[in-house]
């Protein structure tokens, strides 16, 4: 029987924040002793910036040029030549499940793909904790509601994993299963445990500080201090701390239960995060710089040998084609478009996807990110972000191609935090580096598969008020 496959995407969680990735600030030690025991791919990237085309992304093996699920509105869905791979792996007789606390991977959002689908607001409510939380937040504002949010954001954490045992338990027989989480905890706004929050004596001393408002900081409408950026940093590496912990419950509980020596275990993210660190940007839209892109990878595979640290480059846009050879799907069973990169390498004598890796940043169509700056501050210069921007990385160099703004190259050996833009750079050496990333981007653009989404008809989640409020709270409307 081919094994269980097991996919965790903790949202918005930066490579750099482990320390199974160099972090000397905070240890995460359940993730460090996982990825001692499995693969770890040392540049992990992402295709794009947040939730809804990163998913659509690991889910089809397409890039978001090609499978253009990026609107907020969710009023698109996928081309029907398009297979997903839970789909593809259910009619191989896989069960298939996916849990998430993040709204914008829900079937809210048209993410439709699995057998079962369950929510963290579906596990609240099966068990009476949503009428108690509504009962404490008994005015739309004031900190009885403020309360009543952490409050659920803090115990979904483990109610989510819980229930993904449970479903484990239930399913773990006689067919292999599938099965998909999206874990926000490290996704503003973030709701800490109290002995987290003792240990690294973070006590925010503004509300503001509990979450990140791009909105208002992107626009210039509020400046960043240097307050701001080491409490959203102690915040986040708190949350962090708390995900580390509870990963390392689940992994221990899937031992136990005797499911993971049958299991495949991918450990990974769908973005990172900027906390004001970076010409002041916060949140993951407007910049393709590595805390963004750069993302944690482990695979934990039971037929393959453990603590090993592989080099080449990545993208979890990878995991595709490598769920489908993990589960022994038939050759042919998704498009030719969805097989261009092959699958994870298992060591460092193969290069991947020819050793790069894309990400993509794109608001011409839909989510108009920029002109909802514009509109909170109409003063902010139109050429901060650019319209649109494509990064290709190899690892030791980045080009990033900007519309609307200047193009960007980084010696990202020399230059780890790309501080110095060397796009009109007159060393042969750079001028040679700048030219071959460029015919490597213009080459993929070139061979790109476009496939029109279908338009729906459907009443947009942002006209319900309770989910308006929701996408405000995560940063995703003004």
């Amino acid at each position: 029987m081919p094994p269980n496959i097991i996919v965790i995407i903790i949202d918005a969680l930066r490579a750099s924040a482990l320390s199974s990735y160099g972090n000397t600030e905070i240890e995460t030690p359940h993730i460090d002793q996982f990825a001692s025991r499995s693969i770890l791919y040392r540049n992990a990237f992402t295709t794009s910036t947040w939730t809804i085309p990163t998913h659509t992304s690991m889910l089809t093996g397409l890039f978001q040029s090609e499978h253009r699920i990026e609107n907020i509105k969710a009023d698109r869905a996928l081309n029907k030549q398009i297979h997903t791979f839970p789909e593809i792996l259910a009619k191989e007789g896989y069960l298939t499940s996916a849990f998430s606390q993040n709204l914008l991977f829900s079937p809210k959002f048209n993410f439709n793909y699995f057998g079962e689908f369950f929510t963290s607001d579906d596990l609240l409510e099966a068990r009476g904790l949503t009428r108690k939380l509504q009962e404490m937040a008994v005015s739309n504002h004031g900190l009885r509601t403020s309360a009543a949010k952490y409050i659920k954001k803090l115990i979904s954490l483990r109610l989510v994993f819980d229930q993904m045992l449970d479903w484990v338990g239930r399913n773990s027989s006689d067919s292999p299963f599938l099965m998909m989480s999206n874990i926000a905890n490290v996704h503003y706004p973030w709701a800490l445990p109290v002995d987290i929050l003792v240990k690294n004596r973070t006590l925010p001393r503004k509300r503001e500080y509990l979450g990140l408002d791009p909105f208002r900081f992107n626009s210039e409408a509020k400046e960043v201090t240097q307050d701001h950026r080491e409490i959203w940093k102690e915040l986040y590496l708190g949350a962090t701390q708390h995900v580390d912990r509870e990963v390392g419950r689940f992994i221990t509980r899937l031992q136990d239960q005797g499911v993971l020596e049958n299991s495949v275990v991918v450990l990974t993210s769908d973005h990172g995060e900027m906390l004001g660190d970076y010409r002041d940007i916060v949140g993951h839209t407007l910049s393709l710089h590595d805390n963004v892109i750069r993302i944690p990878l482990i695979l934990h595979h039971p037929d393959l040998q453990s603590g090993r640290v592989v080099e080449p480059v990545v993208q979890n846009i990878d995991l595709f084609p490598s769920i489908l050879d993990w589960g022994e799907a038939p050759s042919g069973s998704a498009l030719p478009a969805q097989m261009k990169r092959p699958s994870l390498p298992l060591s460092n004598d193969a290069l991947n996807g020819n050793g790069f890796a894309i990400a993509e940043e794109d608001y011409t169509e839909s989510y108009d990110v920029r002109g909802a700056l514009m509109r909170i501050n109409p003063a902010l210069d139109p050429h901060r972000y650019p319209v649109k921007q494509t990064a290709i990385h190899i690892g030791s160099h980045k080009f990033i191609k900007c519309a609307g703004t200047t193009d960007e190259f980084y010696d990202l050996i020399n230059d780890p935090y790309e501080q110095t833009n060397l796009i009109d750079s007159e060393e042969q050496e750079d001028k040679q580096m700048l030219a071959d990333l460029q015919a490597r981007l213009s080459d993929w653009e070139d061979h790109l598969d476009r496939y029109p989404p279908v338009p729906l008809n459907q009443e947009s989640p942002e006209t319900d008020p309770q989910v308006l409020a929701r996408l405000r709270d995560l940063g995703y409307t003004e």
